[in-house]
């Protein structure tokens, strides 16, 4: 009998995760993973800290290298090379070989889409960029290395923003944040992105709420304009978010979603049966409001894929969905997240409560020990934990982790009262940060 093929459409983390586990689900799979770029299994969270020196070789970005897939794992890739079209009815994939221009159609019998997704942007031009893959980041870093910048300008003061502003200002650069909304970091509350911004101005990095726009100046650098301003920079980047790459699966009929991102079931199957879909494509769905998102994370599409790719091999496994959670590290700061924040939690549960508490990482008298600020948000009537967000030095991430696993599991805060949490003076004070925010939260509940 002939064996089954394969094809997948993407060779970074949802591409290679599902090509490594269509792999150990079925050992004869004839598998081959289509990628445009030249660069497959990159960690593009990492590009922050390649910018900023404190990891020296982009190369230890590519979690694995294409020789390995396809003499460890018997996994073909097929680098610099372009999905054109999908012919569902005949099962096949229209590829074009950049090296060469050749055209080719591949026959599958299951397909996967992990096309990723693409960065926002209207702008663009010399010394302005973007930094969503591995290619991007050598370009920005080629740029500093190169022309030395003494001024940056980051628009957009999300996540990936903020983290990139830190590198640029490790660098010693001048540096300014350019964010449309209210606040920086949308999705946070108030409480966090209020202090992070305080902690921002006073390490010298700039914060301008205004919605901004960038092009090449003709005297060299780039200019910036606002409704009201014009700036002048040596270089801008630009982080204003990340839209699905959908239009190659929409094209071959597979259905979207409301986020308009490509829509699946829990086996990550779109609306055609033989064709899946995992990654920065696809919207999921967050288990606290119970809708669909699209929430482009890194740890999502290595779950999606993982998924994808043991379904499409023959396989029975189900994503539930994501609690969204996430962390970054800004300078020496860190903030996460996981869960709604306060309005979506009301939008989503109706009436909710949140409380602000401060601890420590260690405990008090421990050399090193720093504050801890988290902020919990909790169903009024039943105590149910609908989200939470932390800030500080050290400590924070972990922490957030345990809140996410009680988000996941639907925990009441009485019930998270009892929880068993380890404590040592170097690591964690006797009443941990997470049980000392339930605890404070619970004295709301008793009011």
């Amino acid at each position: 009998m002939e064996k089954g093929k394969l094809l997948i459409i993407g060779g970074n983390a949802a591409g290679m995760s599902a090509a490594s586990q269509a792999r150990r689900t079925d050992p004869d799979l004839d598998i081959t993973v289509i990628e445009q770029s030249p660069y497959i299994s990159g960690a593009s969270c990492g590009l922050p800290y390649f910018i900023s020196g404190e990891i020296k070789d982009i190369n230890s970005l590519s979690v694995r290298t294409k020789e390995y897939f396809e003499k460890k794992r018997n996994i073909k890739v097929l680098t610099l090379t372009k999905a054109v079209r999908i012919h569902p009815s005949s099962k096949g994939v229209e590829i074009l070989d950049l090296k060469n221009g050749t055209a080719t159609l591949l026959p599958y019998s299951r397909l996967i889409i992990a096309a990723g997704g693409s960065a926002v942007k209207s702008d663009s031009g010399k010394g302005i960029f973007t930094l969503r893959n591995i290619g991007d980041g050598l370009a920005l870093k080629q740029f500093i290395d190169s022309s030395s910048p003494l001024t940056a300008a980051v628009i957009g003061g999300g996540m990936i923003g903020l983290e990139t502003a830190s590198s640029f200002r490790k660098l010693g650069m001048k540096v300014t944040v350019f964010e449309g909304g209210s606040s920086i970091l949308p999705g946070f509350d108030s409480e966090i992105s209020v202090l992070l911004e305080k902690y921002l101005t006073e390490n010298n990095v700039e914060i301008l709420k205004t919605k901004a726009s960038a092009s090449p100046s003709s005297a060299g650098g780039v200019d910036i304009k606002t409704p009201s301003q014009s700036y002048h920079y040596d270089m801008v980047l630009l982080t204003t978010g990340t839209k699905p790459s959908a239009a190659l699966a929409s094209a071959a009929g597979c259905e979207l979603g409301e986020t308009g991102a490509v829509l699946t079931n829990q086996k990550m199957q779109t609306s055609i049966p033989s064709i899946y879909a995992a990654g920065d494509c696809v919207e999921v769905k967050h288990l606290v409001s119970g809708k669909n998102t699209y929430m482009p994370l890194g740890t999502t599409a290595n779950k999606t894929g993982r998924i994808a790719g043991i379904n499409a091999a023959g396989g029975d496994e189900r994503f539930r969905g994501i609690t969204g959670s996430m962390a970054g590290n800004i300078l020496d700061m860190t903030v996460a997240k996981t869960g709604l924040s306060e309005e979506d939690a009301r939008e989503a549960a109706g009436e909710v409560l949140s409380s602000v508490s401060e601890s420590t990482s260690r405990s008090g008298y421990y050399p090193g020990s720093s504050k801890i600020i988290t902020k919990l948000i909790f169903s009024k009537i039943s105590g149910q934990l609908l989200g939470a967000q932390m800030m500080g030095k050290e400590g924070v991430a972990k922490r957030i982790d345990v809140l996410s696993v009680c988000v996941y599991q639907k925990m009441k805060l009485r019930e998270m009262a009892g929880l068993d949490l380890t404590y040592a003076p170097p690591v964690a004070p006797v009443w941990d940060p997470v049980l000392k925010a339930v605890n404070s939260a619970l004295l709301k509940i008793k009011k």
